[in-house]
């Protein structure tokens, strides 16, 4: 059985595989991010409470996440204080053989 040449309906169906992909990658990689993030926060804060109880600190608490202590950061703030960025074609007098 011979359907023909692709034509409109294969261009079609890739044009939607197209924009359902599109939409997942946009929506529902994020959407699903969230919610796993949910996920993990409803089920592990009890586990760390219990945690917390059993190891008898539980008046202290969790401590609030922090990704860099302020400490961490002076070094490299002060180390790219001196950085100096150039974009852009050498000037003529760094070029070996031009005159300046």
């Amino acid at each position: 059985m011979d359907h023909g040449p692709p034509g409109l309906g294969m261009l079609l169906m890739h044009a939607v595989s197209v924009l359902l992909t599109s939409a997942w990658l946009e929506w529902g990689e994020a959407r699903l991010c969230a919610l796993g993030r949910q996920l993990a926060g409803r089920v592990l804060r009890p586990l760390l409470f219990l945690l917390y109880l059993t190891a008898g600190t539980a008046a202290a608490g969790p401590r609030p996440f922090s990704r860099t202590r302020a400490d961490e950061r002076a070094p490299a703030r002060a180390v790219l204080r001196y950085a100096v960025v150039r974009r852009g074609p050498p000037v003529a007098s760094c070029v070996p053989g031009t005159a300046a």
